[in-house]
């Protein structure tokens, strides 16, 4: 399979099906070179011979730096969820595709397909490897291992009786429902590139990628690809601790340029009216929490603290009450916010850069949309109000009687605010506008530093030019 094919539903199933067959095989391996237990005299070949087919001694080898033994071979083969030819990384990889797929979390019961999965992890995390090496008759391996020879078949089917039985009733029209309660979708094909150059070659680099959409409310991924020269030597596709979707790249062929090219085809829907004005009280914050049943919901109230990039200095605070005033409806206050910094500040691209403090963009009253976004998100964290920084795309038009330009639309950010009526709620300070359809949201954390579009580390390349080209294409 093509580490550069297009990342959409079908990749998703063929990535599962590849990743199935290797545990197949790797389970299949270690039964028939372990059970029966080989004699003490063969153990030590047949450990040599299970890392060569795992396509693993190298990395045992680095880690442990020992002759093969059974309970450290075990460990790297079946639970060590960070190397790419084990056993559990298999599982953990098919779980996480089966998260992205239509209809993955419909109802509150599991379906088959994910009970099987979690079975199959399960059984693997459970696992005491070392115990397992000290039996002398193999019997906790082999039923490992057949369980697991047994319930990957098991998961296969069902998921094609899940995803491809064309005679079942589909079991979701929430997508459906959602274009008919808030109004017409909009479809976007989004082109982002960019071209690194290095006056030096560099020998080896790693990268850290946030440039493939975030499957957030309102948002459908309908195709993506993140196509990358040179072709990395490790690939990995994940999940930040935010819930964006992230690359993870190792480059290990000597190289003067980088070319990241993401393409991405994008559904959104508009969001529904909403009454500011009846907003719980932004100082009532914390009662809304304490009613909640599931206790703190820690995944909101991380952005009500202040970050690197959102710390607020007394004349900011002091900005920020003049909004926040007491019993004022949070939405009411963080609209009135944007609106006024989109009224008060200038848009100046030569006005600052990454790393212009705060306080110098409130003092100068002019920046960039990741600035504004910034200072709202400073204003927000001053008085404990919950709110995130969001990197994506605008749809952008051209002036009237003037073409639109190949390459000249750029990324975006803009900030979103918390209420317990409506959840987060987009708004953009830049344009003074509550994020709409024409907004393609990427990622989301609590600065600019989370959501970083690409970062890294090189051995090598002297100095680096780059260039960028981003195109965002309403074609529905």
């Amino acid at each position: 399979m093509h580490e550069n094919m297009t990342r959409n539903f079908g990749w998703s199933f063929l990535d599962m099906g590849r990743r199935m067959e290797r545990a197949y095989n790797l389970s299949e391996a270690i039964l028939t070179l372990f059970i029966p237990v080989p004699e003490p005299e063969e153990e030590a070949s047949s450990l040599l011979l299970l890392l060569e087919l795992a396509d693993s001694f190298i990395t045992y080898r680095s880690r442990y730096r020992l002759d093969p033994m059974l309970a450290l071979v075990l460990d790297l083969l079946l639970l060590d969820e960070a190397n790419p030819r084990s056993l559990a990384f298999q599982l953990v990889a098919i779980s996480r595709h089966m998260e992205s797929l239509p209809d993955a979390k419909r109802g509150v019961s599991l379906s088959e397909d994910r009970r099987l999965i979690l079975a199959a992890l399960t059984s693997i995390r459970l696992t005491d490897v070392e115990a397992m090496a000290r039996q002398q008759d193999g019997a906790a391996l082999e039923t490992l291992m057949k369980e697991q020879l047994k319930l990957l078949p098991d998961l296969s089917n069902a998921i094609s009786r899940h995803y491809f039985n064309l005679a079942r009733r589909p079991a979701s029209r929430a997508h459906t429902q959602r274009a008919a309660q808030w109004g017409r979708a909009m479809i976007f094909d989004v082109s982002h590139k960019t071209h690194y150059s290095y006056s030096q070659p560099v020998a080896q680099s790693q990268h850290l990628i946030h440039l493939s959409p975030c499957p957030v409310d309102r948002q459908i991924i309908r195709n993506h690809s993140v196509i990358v020269e040179p072709a990395p030597a490790v690939r990995y596709d994940g999940v930040d601790a935010f819930g964006n979707p992230i690359l993870i790249l190792d480059i290990e062929v000597p190289h003067q340029e980088l070319v990241l090219h993401a393409r991405s085809s994008i559904e959104t829907l508009p969001r529904p009216a909403f009454d500011a004005g009846a907003t719980l009280a932004w100082d009532r914050i914390d009662d809304s929490f304490r009613v909640l049943d599931q206790g703190l919901p820690l995944d909101i109230i991380q952005y009500r603290c202040a970050s690197r990039l959102t710390t607020a200095s007394r004349e900011i605070s002091a900005y920020a009450k003049t909004f926040f005033t007491p019993g004022r409806p949070i939405l009411e206050a963080a609209i009135d916010l944007s609106q006024r910094i989109f009224t008060d500040f200038k848009f100046d691209a030569a006005a600052t850069d990454v790393s212009t403090p705060i306080e110098q963009v409130f003092k100068q009253k002019s920046g960039v949309c990741q600035d504004f976004a910034h200072l709202a998100l400073t204003c927000l964290r001053a008085v404990r109000v919950p709110g995130r920084y969001v990197s994506g795309y605008i749809l952008t038009r051209p002036p009237p009687g003037q073409q639109r330009l190949q390459g000249a639309d750029a990324s975006h950010a803009w900030f979103s605010v918390w209420s317990p009526e409506y959840g987060w709620v987009d708004l953009d300070p830049t344009n003074g506008i509550v994020a709409a359809d024409e907004h393609i949201t990427i990622a989301y954390g609590r600065d600019y530093d989370d959501v970083s579009p690409i970062s890294g580390v090189l051995l090598g390349g002297g100095q680096h030019t780059v260039s960028v080209s981003v195109d965002v294409v309403p074609v529905a």
